[in-house]
């Protein structure tokens, strides 16, 4: 399992945002298809800081309600040219622990406790459990509140996987700083 502690400054992504009911079917259909979308706006994100990398982010997931919105987008240096239709959303700088996927590794299958097919979906949602559950409980660190979970997608290297992002800090006594490094 590729398991790394990353330190990030503030991120500034813009995409395109979905918001919908959340049902299995329907909820991975309007993934699909606002990754189809952005996918055909790529190239109108102004300002982009790597044309190779796409984020996802939950912005909001309200269980009980049963919605989930998603932005999918690109990391960008300023929001000044946000063209219609697209959504921004700013990180700001966090320690993330970061999981590397990849569905074909049968051993982080295992790991995760995934049976049957594996694919990024419910890779992404295992190890997300993983993370918080198990990965955290055993480390000397605790879910840091300040930021949202994230993906990344590096486009030339899809084939080989991509990564889940946890914003993390410091576990203390009491109290949590954020971790130096």
């Amino acid at each position: 399992m590729e398991l790394e502690i990353i330190n990030r400054g503030t991120i500034k992504v813009m995409g395109k945002a979905v918001r919908t009911r959340f049902w299995k079917m329907g909820l991975s259909l309007m993934f699909h298809l606002a990754w189809l979308d952005l996918t055909k706006m790529h190239e109108k994100i102004p300002d982009q800081v790597d044309d190779n990398v796409y984020y996802g982010i939950n912005i909001d997931f309200y269980k009980k309600k049963g919605i989930v919105s998603y932005l999918f987008g690109a990391e960008v240096s300023t929001y000044k040219n946000t063209p219609p239709g697209m959504e921004t959303r700013t990180l700001p700088p966090s320690c993330y622990v970061k999981l590397h996927l990849v569905p074909k590794d049968e051993e982080l299958k295992k790991a995760l406790h995934i049976k049957g097919k594996a694919n990024y979906g419910n890779m992404a949602k295992a190890g997300y459990q993983y993370l918080t559950d198990e990965w955290l409980a055993d480390s000397p660190y605790e879910r840091a509140d300040m930021s949202e979970n994230f993906e990344l997608y590096f486009l030339d290297e899809l084939k080989e996987g991509i990564y889940i992002c946890v914003p993390i800090q410091k576990k203390m006594a009491g109290r949590s700083e954020e971790i130096e490094q």
